[in-house]
């Protein structure tokens, strides 16, 4: 049977510190025309930035956010690797590149900024959930399993990590934990449809036979257009 796949990496993050007063008028017009999606507009502003400031790694990373949401990947590493420069320690700019590595299929380049990310700030439960993302990705599933249990540890209410929990545990034939990952993500959001169809798949494998049926006409209750558990639910 086949599952829905991980939560994907964590949004990309825009940076909100403090800047030169004319640096962060523009850097702040960038971010509210990044909320209406006027991304071209939000390049400009952040350009505008730099100009005025071109050590400011706050502008270089918001301008290579907005580029990386215009598919611009190449100009996008590059104002990630110039906030890089610009800040050393610069934990979200690394994370942000590990997520742009991490979609163009570097998992390990990938790997290589989470690591920095969480060196810089070892308590943000995203890098590891990442970072799991992409052990995964390159076969490490246990070292992943160990990411997602850290994030989770440094917030209980990370329902994405225990999704992805639950999702590499039934990968290598752990059904049971699985199970019990992706009940603690329904726990967190009830209406997670992908949540009950997995466990379903998951007690199906374990010959819980009425538990999987359950859960795939719970799937099919808040998600009644995906056909999915119709198919699982008639096996």
């Amino acid at each position: 049977m086949k599952k829905y796949v991980l939560f994907t990496f964590i949004a990309l993050m825009f940076s909100f510190n403090t800047y030169s007063q004319t640096a962060s008028d523009y850097i702040n017009k960038g971010l509210e025309k990044a909320k209406t999606r006027d991304y071209k507009g939000a390049i400009a502003e952040f350009t505008n930035a730099i100009k005025v400031d071109n050590n400011s790694a706050n502008a270089y990373n918001d301008r290579g956010l907005i580029k990386f949401k215009l598919k611009d990947s190449e100009n996008a590493i590059d104002d990630y690797n110039k906030a890089i420069s610009s800040d050393p320690k610069f934990a979200v700019a690394y994370t942000n590149r590990g997520l742009l590595k991490f979609q163009s299929t570097d998992y390990k380049g990938a790997i290589t900024d989470f690591n920095k990310a969480i060196e810089i700030a070892p308590n943000d439960p995203n890098a590891y959930n990442n970072r799991g993302l992409a052990k995964f990705k390159s076969g490490n599933s246990r070292t992943a399993i160990s990411d997602f249990k850290k994030a989770i540890s440094l917030n209980s209410n990370y329902q994405e990590a225990y999704f992805n929990c639950g999702y590499i545990e039934s990968e290598i034939c752990d059904y049971p934990n699985a199970i019990i990952d992706y009940t603690k993500a329904i726990g967190l959001n009830p209406d997670n449809d992908k949540a009950y169809f997995n466990r379903g798949v998951a007690k199906h494998q374990t010959g819980d036979y009425e538990g999987a049926i359950d859960d795939f006409n719970k799937s099919i209750e808040k998600n009644p257009y995906n056909t999915k558990p119709y198919n699982n639910r008639g096996l």
